[in-house]
Parts: C-alpha cells; sequence; structure tokens
C-alpha cells in the first residue's frame, strides 16, 4: 500500500497511519498484530529504505514507532515485552511466535 503511492506525502500519511494502529494496538495489549505491523511491515527492507519519506513522519510518530521497536526488539529475550505481559492485569493478545521458538528449538 505504502509502496504503491507516488506522493510521499501520502506515503507519511499512510505510515503515520500504521504508526497509530499498532500503538492503539499496544494500548489494546493486542501484541501479536503490534509485532506483525511494526516487526514485519514497517520494518520491512522496502520501506525501510523511503528514507525521504521517513524524514517527513511526524517527531511524535516517530517517537511512538521508535518505543514500539524497542518493545518488539529480541535484545536481552525479549525482555521489554516480556516485563510488559507480568504486570498488565488486562486481557493479552500475545506474540506467540516467543513461546514457540522457546518450544521447538
Amino acid at each position: 500500500m505504502v509502496l504503491q503511492c507516488e506522493l510521499r506525502e501520502i506515503r507519511v500519511k499512510i505510515l503515520e497511519h500504521f504508526i497509530d494502529i499498532s500503538h492503539q494496538c499496544l494500548l489494546l495489549r493486542n501484541y501479536s498484530t503490534l509485532f506483525s505491523i511494526v516487526v514485519s511491515a514497517l520494518s520491512s527492507a522496502a520501506l525501510r529504505n523511503l528514507t525521504y519519506t521517513w524524514r517527513e513522519v511526524s517527531p511524535r510518530h516517530t517517537r511512538l514507532y521508535n518505543e514500539m521497536l524497542d518493545i518488539a526488539s529480541p535484545t536481552s529475550n525479549y525482555k521489554i515485552y516480556k516485563k510488559l505481559l507480568r504486570t498488565g492485569v488486562d486481557p493479552t493478545v500475545p506474540f506467540l511466535q516467543i513461546y514457540l521458538r522457546q518450544f521447538f528449538m
């Protein structure tokens, strides 16, 4: 969707929209969708190469995106993500790939 747009302004709006969606997933504790959007989609090589587009993303959205990247980071065996899982009391949609990897490795 982002790559199909020729106008940079529209690409920026679409990126910001997906960042907003992933932030709502974080607030709803839907980590499965959050990881899918942040890790698989927004961090893909095709989108990361849009340097001029990413430069125009608002500072607020850039900050939110970086915070969500930190949550999805595999550093220290997903330490930040696992801490969020432990501290919440609301229903959660976990990112199952982390647990499945532990069982099958």
